[in-house]
């Protein structure tokens, strides 16, 4: 919730210029108005989580440890902001409650090898490897008749949300006869599947892409080798199960560069 960690305060703006008003001669006097931008709510509280871990540890041939865990999760009273309330509640924002619900599960395995040789010399393999996921189940979201893929239940609590690009326009006659899109575009620029059927490119066509923001498999395997007061050690570490997205705001040239100032040929 970023900096709203004070939920049982109303956060007021006393200097709201869109509801100001003008006043005296000639309307030569403005004044601001008051708008609201988040209610008090002294009922806003924690969430509640209740775990369970089954681990096993235990030793092979003198020399190979092994620990292995697993574990279940369930999240309740998830801190959201309401979609349900209507409009003609009369609020100016839509309050944040504790309704949310979500379950997750992982394994965590770990192995370390070590042996000794009679040469003063040592050997150390060590391995880790770690799964976890998670799920809404439940989610206060808007209704999407016609389109049951926008709900966020049963789906991954850092799943995206995006556009499928068929691929690119090859002329303007494609653009044409291809399902209306938001913005200027025209051949070759990107194509997006119409997901609804509906003959427009809309919010109602974001389905799941990719996998979690957050990677789902962690793992890392290294060695050290040690001879009397020397020794060596590398090691591996690697995620899965992750989507990367960038941001076309900090990588794409001449974007978003109003207040960018140009001296000669440099920026």
């Amino acid at each position: 919730i970023g900096s709203g960690r004070f939920l049982y305060l109303s956060d007021i703006n006393m200097n709201d210029s869109k509801y100001g008003a003008n006043f005296g001669y000639n309307y030569d006097y403005h004044r601001d108005g008051i708008s609201v931008k988040r209610y008090s709510d002294p009922e806003i509280t924690w969430e509640k989580s209740a775990k369970t871990n089954f681990a096993l540890e235990f030793t092979l041939f003198n020399d190979l440890n092994v620990t292995a865990e697993y574990y279940t999760e369930r999240r309740k009273s998830i801190l959201q902001q309401r979609t349900s309330i209507p409009a003609s509640m009369g609020l100016w924002v839509q309050p944040y409650a504790n309704l949310g619900e979500a379950k997750g599960h992982g394994v965590d395995l770990s192995l370390d090898y070590n042996k000794y040789f009679a040469n003063k010399s040592w050997l150390q393999l060590r391995g880790n490897f770690t799964y976890a996921t998670s799920e809404y189940m439940v989610y206060e979201d808007y209704e999407y008749p016609g389109a049951w893929w926008k709900q966020k239940v049963g789906y991954p609590t850092n799943q995206t949300w995006g556009y499928i690009a068929e691929g690119l326009f090859v002329d303007d006659n494609e653009v044409a006869n291809s399902p209306v899109q938001f913005g200027e575009y025209g051949a070759g620029d990107i194509k997006y599947r119409d997901v609804n059927k509906d003959g427009k490119i809309t919010d109602l066509d974001q389905v799941p892409i990719g996998y979690p923001k957050e990677p789902e498999i962690v793992y890392g395997f290294g060695a050290s080798y040690g001879y009397k007061n020397w020794d060596i050690s590398v090691f591996f570490q690697g995620l899965a199960r992750e989507s990367f997205w960038i941001d076309y705001n900090n990588v794409s040239p001449f974007f978003n560069t109003v207040d960018t100032k140009v001296v000669g040929n440099r920026v």
